[in-house]
C-alpha cells in the first residue's frame, strides 16, 4: 500500500511540474506599449493574447471593459491605441508610442515589430496625428526591473533609459527628461 501511495504521489508531482512548465512556455511573445498608459500583452504561440498587464491607473482607463484574452494581437493593439486616442492620451502634442517586443523566435519578433509599427502608425494617421513609434527589443534585465520599481515606470521605459545611458555614459537617470520616465 505504501509503494502504491508513494507512486501515486510521484505521478501527481510529475504532472504538476509538467503543468507548470507548460504554463510558463505558453507565453511565446510579449508586447509592451507605453505612452503614459503602460500595457503589456503576453501572447501564445498562435499570437493570441493570454494575459494583459496594466502597469498603471491610466492603463486601467484605456483597457476599460475590453476583454482582450484570446484576441489576435493586432486587434488588441489597434483597440488599445484607439482607446488611447479617444481618451486623449495620444494627440497632436502627445504623439509618441514606445513599442517594446520580446519573442522566443527572433524572426517572429522582427515580424511583430514591423507589423505593429505599421498598425500603430495607421491608427495615428487615421486620427490625424503626426506621431512616431519608438521601437526596442525587451530584454527583461534585472537592472531594468530595479529601475522601473525605483521610478515607478514600466520595465520597457526603464530599458529605454538604460539604453540611452549606455550610448552616452555621461548621462544619468536624472538627466533623462521626465517625459520619458
Amino acid at each position: 500500500m505504501k509503494k502504491i501511495l508513494g507512486l501515486a504521489l510521484l505521478v501527481v508531482a510529475a504532472l504538476t511540474l509538467a503543468g507548470c512548465a507548460q504554463a510558463e512556455s505558453a507565453i511565446a511573445s510579449t508586447i509592451a506599449i507605453d505612452v503614459n498608459p503602460s500595457v503589456v500583452l503576453e501572447l501564445d504561440e498562435n499570437d493570441k493574447v493570454v494575459n494583459v498587464i496594466m502597469n498603471n491607473e491610466d492603463a486601467v482607463i484605456i483597457v476599460g471593459d475590453m476583454d482582450l484574452i484570446g484576441v489576435d494581437y493586432n486587434i488588441a493593439v489597434n483597440a488599445l491605441i484607439g482607446s488611447m486616442v479617444s481618451n486623449g492620451y495620444l494627440n497632436e502634442l502627445a504623439n509618441s508610442v514606445l513599442l517594446s517586443i520580446q519573442s522566443n523566435d527572433t524572426v517572429r519578433e522582427t515580424e511583430l515589430m514591423a507589423n505593429l509599427t505599421q498598425a500603430i502608425n495607421d491608427v495615428l494617421t487615421g486620427a490625424s496625428i503626426d506621431g512616431s513609434v519608438i521601437t526596442q527589443e525587451l530584454d527583461f534585465e534585472q537592472d531594468a526591473e530595479d529601475l522601473s520599481e525605483l521610478l515607478g515606470i514600466s520595465e520597457a521605459k526603464a530599458e529605454l533609459i538604460l539604453d540611452i545611458i549606455e550610448v552616452d555614459p555621461r548621462l544619468t537617470v536624472e538627466d533623462i527628461p521626465a517625459s520619458i520616465q
